[in-house]
């Protein structure tokens, strides 16, 4: 297969707005049913993109082998209004000033950098984030769906993705 192989990574928690990365994903398997879920067919090249749900950054690094390109969905804060989206292609200064969920033991940036240093980065790497919700914490369990305005941030970038990667 001559296609370009994609990572689609969404990063996040089970708590409140910081699903936003794994609700991407979700959305993604319904808009995107040929991409893989797991690394077989994706490695084998059956198939051009790859869904992954992650808890932390550290863990693209399971699936970076034979990735052209890497994009990441992660929720942050920084930005200004609940729910408002940004692309961002690395490297970019851009992403230092924003704050991730803080449940990451190891930073998406941090993860990004290694990955350039070992030579496992993907020549092309965009990172879509979404501002959270202020009055939600990640840190309290019984938070578990996301705000209005992150969930409708959910539905924008799935189907920006899906309108790009619609061949899969």
């Amino acid at each position: 297969m001559s296609e370009t192989a994609v990572l689609i990574a969404g990063i996040g928690s089970p708590h409140g707005d910081d699903r936003f990365g794994w609700e991407v994903i979700r959305k993604l398997t319904e808009l995107l049913p040929g991409a893989a879920l797991d690394p077989v067919g994706f490695q084998e090249k059956t198939t051009p993109v790859m869904l992954r749900a992650l808890a932390a950054p550290i863990g693209l690094f399971n699936d970076l082998g034979g990735t052209d390109q890497l994009i990441v969905c992660d929720a942050c804060s920084g930005l200004s209004q609940p729910g408002e989206c940004r692309t961002l292609n690395w490297p970019t200064d851009q992403i230092s000033h924003l704050r991730g969920s803080g449940s990451h033991d190891i930073s998406l940036v941090e993860t990004l950098r290694l990955a350039e240093r070992i030579k496992q980065l993907p020549a092309s790497v965009t990172i879509w984030v979404a501002e959270r919700s202020p009055t939600q914490d990640v840190h309290r369990p019984t938070e578990v769906s996301l705000s209005s305005p992150v969930a409708a941030a959910v539905e924008r970038v799935a189907s920006q993705i899906a309108e790009k990667y619609g061949h899969a």
